[in-house]
């Protein structure tokens, strides 16, 4: 079965996460899938049956969406900007995708561009192959 990485990157409410949440389970019918979230945990929140899910240590956005910070107060940005590239690298190379798809990103989310730039740049040195990559 192909193997589709989902990434998910809310950073205030749960729209993104729930939208991303409603996608995922559709393509878990045809697809194995790994969601991988970037927000703070909602608890309580149901994903759907089938997604495997991976939590990066969370960052939110400032009220005026100009400044990222961690959820987790006793780490600083660049600790935790470090922990999830080594989180999203690890889990891009156990899982091993087929595809990636990435929420919102090149559209929006301009301030994680480090993080899908990096995800993207381990898809190019992958030795899959991805539909439309370059050879």
């Amino acid at each position: 079965m192909q193997r589709v990485m989902f990434y998910c990157q809310h950073v205030m409410g749960i729209g993104h996460l729930m939208r991303s949440s409603l996608i995922v389970g559709g393509l878990a019918r045809e697809f194995q899938v790994m969601l991988v979230t970037g927000g703070p945990p909602v608890r309580g929140f149901q994903f759907p049956a089938g997604v495997e899910v991976m939590q990066l240590p969370p960052l939110e956005m400032d009220e005026k969406f100009s400044n990222l910070h961690p959820s987790d107060s006793t780490l600083t940005l660049a600790e935790t900007k470090a922990l999830r590239t080594n989180a999203l690298l690890r889990a891009f190379d156990t899982f091993q995708p087929d595809a990636l798809i990435t929420e919102l990103f090149p559209f929006g989310r301009r301030q994680f561009r480090w993080s899908w730039c990096m995800a993207t740049n381990a898809c190019s040195v992958s030795k899959r192959r991805f539909p439309g990559q370059a050879s």
